[in-house]
């Protein structure tokens, strides 16, 4: 599984891999040849691999969105992104574990539609005449299935091993997605004693180093599950990371 896979001096080591913005294309596309190579000779049939799948390049487009938000200074939306991508990997890497968990992981989102059209019953009179019958619908289905919600995403980091992760990273990017009062200071500027002295009105490229470089390891660690599932052999992975410089020599 994900064993401490974003500790601070992996970070430190991935930063200075992605400082310079060509190598952090350069990793992206490697990763979408090895992805087209893989899905060339072995297109995924049976049900968890096809979710994996999805996974995977839902962290993969996500990787492109950081570099090109971070590049451009806007850092709230950039971890915004990111934390999406974490939490995709951590749902990946227990598909990858558990065959039942990505049964699991498909089916729950039948709880989703439940309380959308829950809440479609509750709007205005006669605005959606159908949010009735589906809603009776799914709920014998989810009756039937005896369907539960998935564990939170906490729980799911935990057992994908990447406790570090979550703690260290989650919590951090969950500022911005929220719009926490501490997140807001990246839009001022204060003096010694607190006072308000200025607003940032554009974009600032002060976290792009840091984006990048968890943004590696968030993609490398998602590859590395989805090609275990594929059955894939880690030598081409490996030669792909050399290519880029993110390991010396192959494991």
């Amino acid at each position: 599984m994900l064993t401490a896979i974003l500790l601070p001096e992996e970070l430190t080591a991935a930063n200075r891999i992605w400082a310079a913005n060509q190598a952090a294309y350069e990793l992206l596309d490697e990763a979408r040849r090895f992805a087209a190579s893989a899905l060339d000779s072995h297109v995924p049939a049976d049900p968890r691999a096809v979710v994996v799948t999805g996974l995977f390049f839902r962290v993969l487009q996500a990787s492109g969105s950081v570099g090109y938000l971070s590049l451009l200074g806007h850092d709230a939306d950039a971890g915004a992104v990111q934390r999406s991508a974490l939490e995709a990997l951590f749902t990946l890497a227990n598909c990858a574990g558990d065959e039942s968990f990505a049964e699991r992981y498909v089916k729950a989102s039948e709880l989703d539609r439940l309380k959308l059209h829950r809440a479609m019953r509750q709007s205005p009179p006669n605005k959606h005449l159908s949010a009735d019958a589906v809603y009776r619908k799914l709920s014998n289905r989810v009756e039937q299935d005896e369907l539960a919600k998935l564990p939170s995403v906490e729980q799911q980091a935990r057992d994908a091993g990447a406790d570090e992760a979550y703690l260290f990273l989650y919590r951090y990017l969950s500022n911005d997605v929220h719009v926490s009062p501490w997140s807001l200071n990246r839009y001022m500027r204060t003096n010694d004693d607190g006072e308000l002295e200025a607003l940032n009105l554009y974009p600032e490229r002060t976290e792009a180093a840091r984006l990048a470089g968890a943004m590696a390891v968030i993609l490398i660690a998602a590859l590395e599950q989805w090609a275990k599932v594929l059955g894939k052999p880690i030598a081409g992975m490996a030669a792909m990371l050399r290519r880029v410089g993110v390991i010396s020599e192959a494991p």
